[in-house]
């Protein structure tokens, strides 16, 4: 029996599944897809308008070392993906860093404190900026999409991505995307 307060997903053979969601759950889930799409276009792509609709076009090439071949792309949602809290459940801008173990690469800022909330990245996207950052996937980009839709939030997240370090002594999280 199908609640309609929780998610559901219902199989299609092999063409894939249907993921049902609460109402409740449409408009974040809107956000977060529009801001996905809106990247790959920003990044790869136009927008074109015929017949009243509109469509997103990028590139769908790979890139590829030696044998291995990667996405052009990879996006991160911020929120409970990239780091460990809702940026717009925070209370306030990052003020104090917290200096812990990167990954087994040194210390670093691990951690900047946002009121009495401590943000930190998850250890698996630390390691995909670190592998990033050290130049495992060339040709690779990475982007950020996040469905906190706030002035305050965007800046609590700008903040917390320029401070917060891949690697000892830098780059952050700001400078590897740039």
């Amino acid at each position: 029996e199908h609640d309609d307060l929780s998610p559901a997903a219902f199989p299609l053979g092999n063409q894939g599944i249907i993921l049902c969601l609460p109402a409740s759950a449409c408009i974040p889930i809107f956000f977060y897809l529009f801001s996905i799409i809106l990247c790959l276009v920003l990044l790869f792509g136009r927008l074109s308008r015929s017949d009243d609709i509109v469509t997103a076009t990028a590139t769908t090439t790979t890139a590829t070392s030696n044998t291995m071949t990667y996405p052009q792309l990879t996006v991160f949602d911020l929120d409970a993906c990239l780091w460990d809290h809702e940026t717009f459940e925070l209370t306030a801008l990052p003020s104090d860093e917290i200096m812990g173990d990167l990954h087994g690469r040194g210390l670093g800022v691990s951690g900047v404190l946002c009121g009495d909330t401590t943000l930190s990245l998850h250890r698996g996207a630390l390691l995909a900026l670190q592998e990033h950052a050290d130049g495992k996937y060339p040709g690779m980009r990475v982007a950020l999409a996040s469905s906190a839709t706030t002035p305050f939030a965007e800046r609590i997240a700008r903040a917390a991505l320029k401070r917060l370090e891949v690697l000892p002594g830098g780059p952050t999280v700001w400078d590897v995307l740039m």
